[in-house]
Formats: C-alpha cells, sequence, structure tokens
C-alpha cells in the first residue's frame, strides 16, 4: 500500500498536480526572465478560457520577491495564466499585439478539484516604449487614439486612448500605428522595427478634415 500511495503522489507531480486539503483548487508557480531571475511584484492572472465571451471569470495575485505564487479559490476548469509587470518592461501578453516569439510568457492550464496547479511563467523580452506627442496644425497639443498592429499578425490590433503627449509599451517585433482624433485626418506611421528595450519618440502633427 505505502509503494502504492508514493506511486501515485509521483504520478501526480509528473503531470503538476498536487493534492491540497479541503475542496478548492489553487493555481502555483513562478515568475522569472530569460535569464532565470525572479520577477517579483509581476501581476499574475488566470482566466476561465470557456467563458471568453462577457465578463470572464479572473483571479488575480502578485508574485513574491522569489518570483512565486499562488492563486487560491479556483474552480476546476481550464485556464491561460498570464503575467505582467509594466514597470519593467513585461507588457500584458493577453493581447495579440504584445505577444512575441516566446511561448512560456503564459500557459494554458487543466484545474483539478482539490489539488494544486504548478506553472511557471518565463517573460521577455523586455519591451521598449513609444513616447508619443499629439499636435494639431498649430502645435497645440491634442488628445487621440493610437491603433496598433503587428506587420505579420492582422488580427493584432491593439487601440487605447491617450493624453497628448503619452508612453506606451511596444513589442521588438515590426508594427505600424496610426493616430486619430475627432475633427482630424488619421495619421499612420512608417513601419517600425524596435530592438528589444530600445524606446521611440515620435511626434505627430494632426491636420484637420475638411
Amino acid at each position: 500500500m505505502k509503494i502504492f500511495v508514493l506511486s501515485f503522489f509521483i504520478l501526480l507531480a509528473s503531470a503538476g498536480l498536487v493534492p491540497v486539503y479541503g475542496q478548492q483548487a489553487e493555481i502555483e508557480g513562478s515568475v522569472r526572465d530569460l535569464q532565470d531571475h525572479p520577477i517579483s511584484g509581476a501581476t499574475v492572472y488566470a482566466y476561465n478560457t470557456a467563458r471568453m465571451t462577457g465578463r470572464f471569470i479572473r483571479l488575480t495575485t502578485s508574485s513574491q520577491s522569489d518570483g512565486k505564487f499562488v492563486i487560491h479559490d479556483v474552480a476546476p476548469g481550464s485556464y491561460r495564466v498570464h503575467a505582467y509587470k509594466e514597470t519593467d518592461g513585461y507588457a500584458d501578453t493577453f493581447f495579440a499585439f504584445f505577444g512575441t516569439n516566446n511561448k512560456n510568457a503564459w500557459r494554458g492550464v487543466e484545474v483539478h478539484k482539490g489539488h494544486t496547479t504548478v506553472v511557471a511563467l518565463v517573460l521577455g523580452p523586455k519591451y521598449g516604449k513609444l513616447k508619443v506627442s499629439i499636435r494639431n496644425e498649430r502645435d497645440s497639443p491634442i488628445s487621440g487614439e493610437l491603433s496598433f498592429r503587428k506587420l505579420d499578425d492582422p488580427a493584432s490590433a491593439y487601440n487605447l486612448g491617450v493624453n497628448a503627449d503619452s508612453e506606451v509599451l511596444i513589442p521588438p517585433v515590426p508594427f505600424r500605428f496610426e493616430v486619430s482624433a475627432e475633427g482630424y485626418r488619421q495619421w499612420q506611421s512608417d513601419i517600425l522595427r524596435p530592438r528589444p528595450g530600445e524606446n521611440l519618440k515620435v511626434t505627430v502633427h494632426l491636420i484637420r478634415s475638411p
């Protein structure tokens, strides 16, 4: 019997599952960078992939100083686990625009009742910043909307409203962006190809619509 129990625990560990007491499930793991250094203070969240329409279930926590995290009270089901820390140059890869070739930045997991699912997230490469200044023909500052799209992925549209002077994280992949504001013609950038961690600065002058 002891041999059977030991074999059972080894099997669960190899599958990324560890029994926990009670009926609640957990997701635990670590957040590290490409150099295997822990990322502390990262926002870690899991969402139920079966409920992506409307308001999906989202459970959030923060990684500790050693990069480890635990998300408690998770209902059984299929989840995707993401992490981000924008102040350190790691954007939220939930949005397709911020996706890179790093397949370990997020993980799909199956959560089972009464077990802890273990997952390791690796963030990187670091994103740079795009500093945008939006001005009209009189050089007066105006707010607007930025629309981003990666060159190799037409479905990667990412839109956000910004002030006249704003900073946005950008992935190290080829992309272009557009700037629009009510009453002005839309402006489009050239193709940008930032390196990991590179900061770019662009001043946009909008022209009023006829």
